[in-house]
């Protein structure tokens, strides 16, 4: 049975939000950057942001920065976007770079352009704990490991052999799913849409590391003949990975996968199996919702058939996913289901 949309903005979830916010605060002081990537180790630590993009409801969305209620930015590039917030001078929330959390939208593109078969025939959807960047010795087991969606990208690679841009097209229907809907418009004052763009600067820090571990990824997929070029592939996979956003840009996508259809209850199959790494299993049973993480300190969670959840915050547990991230995204979930 799907449950009654939320049809109305909770405000009890308002005076909630600046304590949350503090709390993961204080638990992402046990977290850490990414040293492997020199762009996201420079990142502020204090920064931490949700979004909830309900189903039939305006968006909730606050951030805040060094301390409770300071919302001053540092290095954002984002657009006013949607704003129904408490941000002091409506200062538009931080952007980061979407990295791992490309992985579910690129399986749902390439499943409603390519068809199940072909993208079936280069990757499995089987649960695993191996490591988020193993070197495959055979098929990928999933789309949310890096070798899967290296694999994956190979046809975007074609599309570009076909005189497209594969990148470019991924990145214009993601557009095309932030835009915000008609409902939204009538209730929200909005500024510029949010936008999704790719951060060169990102793009160019991935590629700066040298012995780059998804390098190998894609030499062992060439050698395994699963891709024909795991160079162009990769390169697809790296850009793809420097979209950028904000907050609020990546709930707007997040409810596309509100969606019941086939393909989209694919896609949130394969995230509750795999979307948070080796924590997969464990959260499945102690937060039960559909989830993806990023190393840029992004999670997103989807409530099926009700809210996209959003939180950002760059320290990462030992695993790599978010530490205030999932207290967010547990706390949130937590509230909605009792709506």
């Amino acid at each position: 049975m799907i449950p009654t949309p939320l049809s109305i903005l909770p405000e009890p979830i308002r005076a909630l939000i600046p304590q949350w916010l503090k709390q993961g605060q204080d638990l992402a002081l046990q977290g850490k950057l990414p040293a492997y990537i020199p762009q996201l180790a420079a990142v502020q630590p204090p920064i931490i942001a949700l979004a909830i993009g309900l189903k039939d409801a305006p968006m909730i969305n606050h951030w805040q920065g060094e301390a409770l209620g300071d919302n001053s930015l540092i290095n954002s590039e984002s657009s006013n976007g949607i704003s129904l917030d408490d941000c002091r001078n409506n200062s538009p929330s931080p952007r980061f770079p979407l990295m791992s959390l490309i992985k579910p939208f690129l399986l749902l593109y390439l499943l409603q352009k390519h068809g199940a078969d072909r993208v079936w025939h280069l990757v499995d959807a089987v649960a695993s704990d191996l490591p988020f960047n193993v070197i495959p010795i055979a098929k990928p087991p999933n789309p949310m490991l890096n070798c899967g969606a290296i694999a994956l990208c190979s046809l975007l690679v074609s599309e570009a052999h076909q005189g497209d841009h594969g990148a470019k097209n991924l990145q214009n229907w993601l557009s095309q799913m932030m835009r915000p809907s008609a409902s939204d418009q009538a209730q929200l004052n909005y500024g510029a849409a949010p936008e999704l763009s790719v951060d060169t600067a990102m793009l160019a820090s991935v590629r700066s590391v040298p012995q780059r571990r998804n390098l190998a990824i894609a030499k062992a997929l060439e050698a395994l003949a699963i891709v024909d070029d795991g160079a162009a592939a990769l390169a697809i996979y790296e850009e793809i990975c420097c979209f950028s956003t904000d907050v609020i840009g990546l709930a707007q996508l997040g409810k596309a996968l509100l969606a019941t259809e086939p393909m989209t209850e694919l896609v949130l199959e394969v995230m509750t199996n795999c979307g948070m790494y080796g924590y997969s299993a464990a959260f499945a049973q102690n937060v039960g919702i559909p989830a993806k993480s990023a190393v840029s300190g992004a999670i997103l969670g989807i409530l099926p058939h009700q809210a996209a959840i959003v939180c950002y915050s760059p320290p990462l547990d030992a695993i790599g996913n978010s530490v205030a991230g999932l207290f967010l995204l547990e706390q949130v979930k937590s509230y909605l289901a009792k709506v």
